[in-house]
């Protein structure tokens, strides 16, 4: 009572895409391939062809044969084949626009040339541009052209087209823009956007448009930052978009804090406004930047036996997802058995309660797992404690003065007519503020910064109190230079192989190695010392980022050690 079935049945070939296909000479082709079923749902049809004898690089007509393997049974499918016509044409498209960078607009004229290896022995039919008929067209020798003009209904994207050509004899051949696939043109009827402005640095913000701007355009229109004076615009366009970004230099005098999102304004001068490429004007706008500064390492300082005080620029948070600082900081080499942060501030405790009060002690902050509160990754480094070793003022960075006292103050009896803070011959300067740190530390905030390097003579005028109400008193005294030295950015190249460095007061001859130094993009040859500053020496470079390899080696004539920083150099050539 058995039944035999006995297959008979071939497997079935069918080819992906089309059975005819025809590309223009040199250019390259990619097999659609086929497919094969069976009605054994076992069999695992293998496909082979012979595609690889099309040569694209020399006109002429290739069968491409497909078969496959037998099924189980032994039936084997039938061949398939497909004609690839290599026609020989060469297409050109482009725009009468000699400033468009292949970016058509309103009122251009665009010209599809079709250029053969021999005389073309045919009639244009039809041809059609951005969907109607071409404004002429015609054979001439070899070459093939049609051309129209880009009206205001003309929709933004790669231009289409489809030329009949009938020959003499023969049937009519039909191209188009899928079957060349080497439109080189853009209608761009759109004006750029801008995909970002963010904060790149103190003295440098950078505008993203999703598309290239014309670099002649810029520099005649309007533009103001709410919080800082503009020195210099540039603009780089690159191959691809998005590519082209806008960056503004900032004068130095009025750089940016690490959390700022200033305001940009972009207007018209006259007629002139920011254009893209093909002439689309940019409008009239303000926008806000993002902070893109990471959080920097301000200051550090002892405050009791088992505590140290790391201060940011500004304020500080753990990344998500990320219970605790790893790895812990370090103080001279030695983890911290704790640590936490609170606004712009790291407390790091002592595992053996053994820090003093104006003890200079190194600090090594070594992770990424700290961030600003937009994100922004703090870059690793490390500084050393404001430590005087007695209770003189000292300076630590170009506005804050930390004056210490032995006993723990009343901050109700504390105001900024209680100091004098004066500068040489000077008359005394404006104090914004003064407020305790920790019980025994006042610390002065100076409206109008000072340098570096200075060092402020300060006078205590009032009366301040202690927490029993006894009168409590300073030495006037010099106050001692604590601050580090800054880099002064930004940081430029005044040729393909020259970078300047320069400081923000004069540094020790140490800072000559060029092992100090850490270049990307570029390789660092020598160092020329300067009072303040270095002239680097490297290979040929068009771009480059900078940062210090080992900052302990560079230092103020006051010995602070300069902070790491890793910044992106400016082309100022």
């Amino acid at each position: 009572n058995s039944n035999i079935y006995i297959d008979t049945e071939k497997p079935q070939l069918t080819l992906v895409g089309h059975f005819n296909i025809t590309i223009p000479i040199d250019q390259s082709y990619t097999d659609t391939i086929a497919n094969v079923t069976d009605n054994d749902p076992s069999y695992n049809g293998i496909i082979s062809s012979n595609v690889s004898a099309v040569n694209t690089t020399k006109a002429g007509t290739y069968t491409v044969v497909y078969s496959a393997n037998a099924d189980t049974a032994g039936n084997i499918p039938d061949n398939k084949t497909r004609t690839i016509t290599v026609s020989g044409l060469v297409l050109d498209i482009f725009s009468n626009n000699a400033n468009s960078n292949n970016r058509a607009k309103t009122g251009d004229q665009i010209t599809i040339q079709l250029v053969s290896d021999q005389y073309i022995g045919a009639t244009i039919t039809s041809a059609t541009i951005l969907g109607r008929n071409a404004d002429a067209s015609g054979i001439t020798g070899n070459t093939v052209y049609v051309n129209t003009t880009v009206l205001d209904s003309d929709s933004e994207g790669n231009v289409e087209f489809s030329i009949v050509l009938t020959p003499t004899s023969g049937i009519p051949a039909t191209l188009t823009h899928n079957d060349l696939n080497s439109t080189n043109v853009i209608v761009d009827m759109t004006a750029p956007l801008i995909l970002n402005a963010t904060t790149i640095t103190p003295y440098l913000i950078s505008i993203a448009f999703n598309e290239p701007i014309e670099t002649t355009s810029y520099a005649a229109v309007v533009m103001t930052i709410d919080v800082a004076v503009i020195e210099s615009l540039s603009i780089k366009n690159g191959s691809s978009i998005p590519s082209s970004v806008l960056d503004i230099t900032l004068s130095q005098a009025t750089s940016l804090s690490s959390d700022a999102v200033p305001k940009i304004t972009i207007g018209y001068v006259g007629a002139s406004a920011l254009t893209d490429i093909a002439g689309n004007e940019f409008p009239s706008i303000t926008i806000q930047a993002s902070d893109g500064i990471s959080p920097s390492l301000q200051s550090a300082a002892v405050v009791s036996p088992d505590l140290i005080e790391v201060l940011f620029d500004e304020q500080i948070q753990l990344a998500p997802g990320i219970p605790r600082i790893i790895p812990p900081p370090s103080v001279d080499g030695r983890f911290a058995s704790s640590n936490a942060i609170s606004g712009n501030i790291l407390s790091i405790s002592s595992p053996d309660s053994s820090f003093y009060i104006g003890a200079i002690l190194n600090i090594s902050v070594d992770t990424s797992s700290i961030i600003d509160l937009v994100g922004n990754s703090f870059t690793p480094g490390h500084i050393l404690t404001s430590g005087t070793g007695n209770t003189l003022p000292y300076t630590i960075n170009s506005t804050t003065i930390l004056i210490p006292y032995t006993t723990i103050l009343d901050s109700n009896s504390l105001s900024t007519s209680d100091y004098n803070v004066s500068f040489g011959s000077n008359p005394p300067s404006d104090i914004r503020s003064a407020e305790i740190l920790n019980n025994t530390l006042v610390m002065l905030t100076m409206q109008v910064p000072f340098g570096t390097g200075d060092t402020p003579f300060v006078e205590q005028l009032g009366s301040i109190t202690d927490l029993l109400g006894n009168t409590v008193t300073m030495q006037s005294a010099v106050a001692l230079d604590r601050a580090p030295p800054l880099i002064i950015l930004p940081i430029l190249s005044t040729s393909t192989t020259s970078i300047t460095v320069v400081f923000s007061e004069a540094i020790t001859s140490s800072s000559n190695s060029i092992g100090n130094y850490i270049l990307t993009g570029t390789d660092g040859r020598s160092a020329i010392f300067g009072p303040t500053g270095a002239i680097i020496t490297t290979s040929p470079f068009i771009g480059a980022t900078f940062k210090l390899a080992s900052p302990i080696n560079i230092q103020d004539l006051s010995g602070n050690i300069a902070q790491q920083t890793n910044q992106r150099v400016v082309d100022n050539r």
